[in-house]
Order: structure tokens, then C-alpha cells, then sequence
């Protein structure tokens, strides 16, 4: 479990992209992973229009070179055996250059600060939310340092449906990593919900049967997708299980809380849980409808706009979109064989 093998960290030399680096050079020590880095240097073709094509060139070339030496300083804080490529690329766009090294390369996570040097007042950058958009593998956006000590527990958001179940392996490492809990947090809605066939009193709904429900659903999942040596322990108590971990000879275990709540607006209520609640915040891009899986999901995508928690975003698989099950309410019916994220 947990083959992370290649970690690509795209970096502008902010105080957010150092964050970055660190955390994924901690993944890579714990997993023996190789860490590649990026920097795209702006293309700036509106200024250099106005130089010779010889002084457009040597600018260029002074800019590459000022940043391939940054790249090297930076590689040199990397213990020799997880050092892995540098990449220096020109493109006005930098997240279009960095989504075609994540699509040439056989990376297995991407880490990426939060913000940029602009400082924006949105949870996420521009460049980070359209990586985040465009990944086809895991993306971790970071702000502060992340440790055994910062992290103690992570939240994964499920709306009950097989795609957003696909955020719980890649949670699971991050809690081996980080020595932290897990906590499983299903939103109702108010205004409508994927259990509209539950009955839901003026005083909330009926939070046991969405618990067990969840947990049957999880169970199945887990049971037909052989989720990379995971196992589910029911605990004696409601709302408290176990994540057992098979690693080959290596066994571990996660504690699972799962909480149950309602709410008007599942990316708010996401947003507030996980800043009272949270370290790290676990998502799968899509949930329920898996509706225009080109793009983000629209819960996530507002929930990565606006949460200041560090984020690891989780794309399912193109074949998760046609064979997933709906949320919590669907039918049962027939079997999926949607394969667990490959690094788990």
C-alpha cells in the first residue's frame, strides 16, 4: 500500500511553494519516492514585442538560466536518493505547462502551494485551481507545514456515492504518513439531498439509518474494489470504526469517525466543519452525479476556492464515471469493478 514512487512539486519560489517542497519531500523520504521539480518562467510577449529578436532571446535565455540555478539550490536540500528531474519551461499560462509535465510524466502525486506570490484572498491561487481542475492524478495544495504534529486529523467528505468513496485510500495514506484519524463527514441538505426517501423530522434527519447506510455502502465498496489492504472494522460504538491497513507483512490501523449533518449548502457547511474540525481535508473532484466530469464537481470546486485548510483533491478514474453508483439513496443493483487510485 502506498506506492508512491514520483512526486512532481511545481514551484515560483513563493513562501507557499517552500511549504510544498517540504511536505513532499517528507512524503518521499517515508515512501522512498523521487521528487521532480517545475518552474515555468512567465512569458512576458506583450514586454519583449518591443525588444530585437536578439534582446528578446537573450532575455529569455537569462531568465532560464536564473531559474535553472534556483531549481539546483533548491534540489540540493533533497537527500540524494529522492532527488529526482528539473524541469524549467516558457509559457505565459504556467498551469497549462505544468498539467503537460503531470501528463508526460508518471507522477503519482502532485504537490503545490496554495498561493502563488500574488497573494490572493481566495483559498487557492489561480495556477493551483486550474492544476487542481486539470489533474488527472492527486493534487495536495499546501499553505503551512504539515507534520505528525500539524496534522492530527483529516477530513474526507462523501456524499454516499462510489466516486466521492474514491477520496478514502489516498485519506488512509496521508493518515499512515501523519500518524492521524479520519473523519467521514456525509452533509444533508436541507433543500433537497440524496435522501429524500428517508424521512427528515423538523429536528434533522434520522442520523442512525444515514450512518448505517454509509457504512454498508463503504463496506461493499471496499469489499468489490479491494482498496489497496483496507478493511473496515465496525466499532462497538456508533460512529466510531477502524480502518484496518494490510501493508505486506506490515499491519496498522486508522481510527474512522463518521459524522452525520445538516445544512443549507454542502460546500459551507464543509468549509466551517473543517476549519473547527480539521487539519487536512481529503476530496473526490466528483460526487453524486459525476455531472461534467471534464471539470470539477461544483461542491468541490467552490470548496477550493474558499477553505484556507490544506486540500489533496482525488480524481476518479474515466471509467469511474460510467460505472459508479449514485449516493446514499440509489438502488442496489449491480456490481462496479472500479479499481482502487494506483499508488494505494
Amino acid at each position: 500500500m502506498g506506492k508512491i514512487q514520483r512526486v512532481l512539486v511545481p514551484t515560483d519560489f513563493s513562501d507557499d511553494s517552500g511549504y510544498a517542497l517540504d511536505v513532499a519531500v517528507r512524503i518521499a523520504e517515508q515512501k522512498g519516492a523521487e521528487v521532480d521539480l517545475i518552474y515555468v518562467v512567465p512569458s512576458l510577449q506583450h514586454f519583449l514585442r518591443f525588444l530585437s529578436s536578439e534582446m528578446n532571446t537573450e532575455y529569455a535565455n537569462t531568465l532560464y538560466d536564473q531559474a535553472q540555478t534556483r531549481l539546483e539550490q533548491l534540489m540540493e536540500q533533497i537527500n540524494p536518493e529522492n532527488r529526482g528531474d528539473l524541469f524549467v519551461k516558457l509559457d505565459k499560462k504556467p498551469g497549462i505547462s505544468v498539467l503537460d509535465q503531470i501528463k508526460a510524466g508518471s507522477y503519482d502525486l502532485v504537490v503545490i502551494g496554495s498561493k502563488g506570490s500574488d497573494k490572493t484572498k481566495l483559498g487557492r491561487g489561480s495556477t493551483a485551481q486550474h492544476i487542481i481542475r486539470g489533474s488527472h492524478v492527486p493534487v495536495l495544495a499546501v499553505d503551512r507545514e504539515l507534520s505528525s504534529e500539524t496534522v492530527n486529523h483529516i477530513l474526507v467528505t462523501t456524499d454516499g456515492s462510489e466516486l466521492s468513496f474514491t477520496a478514502l485510500s489516498p485519506a488512509v495514506v496521508m493518515a499512515e504518513l501523519w500518524n492521524a484519524d479520519i473523519t467521514l463527514l456525509y452533509i444533508h441538505e436541507l433543500r433537497g439531498g440524496l435522501i429524500e426517501n428517508i424521512y427528515t423530522p423538523p429536528e434533522g434527519i434520522q442520523k442512525e439509518k444515514v450512518y448505517e447506510k454509509l457504512m454498508s455502502k463503504l463496506e461493499s465498496f471496499i469489499s468489490e474494489h479491494k482498496t489497496g489492504g483496507i478493511h473496515l472494522k465496525r466499532g462497538e460504538k456508533m460512529y466510531h470504526d477502524t480502518i484496518l491497513i494490510k501493508n505486506n507483512s506490515d499491519h496498522s490501523s486508522t481510527d474512522l469517525i463518521t459524522d452525520v449533518i445538516t445544512g443549507f449548502s454542502s460546500h459551507y457547511e464543509i468549509e466551517q466543519y473543517a476549519e473547527k474540525h480539521s487539519d487536512l481535508v481529503v476530496m473526490g473532484t466528483h460526487g453524486y452525479s459525476g455531472f461534467a466530469h471534464v471539470m470539477l464537481g461544483s461542491v468541490t470546486e467552490k470548496v477550493i476556492q474558499q477553505m484556507k485548510k490544506p486540500v489533496l483533491t482525488v480524481r476518479p478514474f474515466e471509467s469511474d464515471f460510467l460505472l459508479s453508483k449514485g449516493g446514499i439513496d440509489e438502488a442496489e443493483g449491480e456490481t462496479s469493478s472500479i479499481p482502487p487510485w494506483h499508488w494505494l
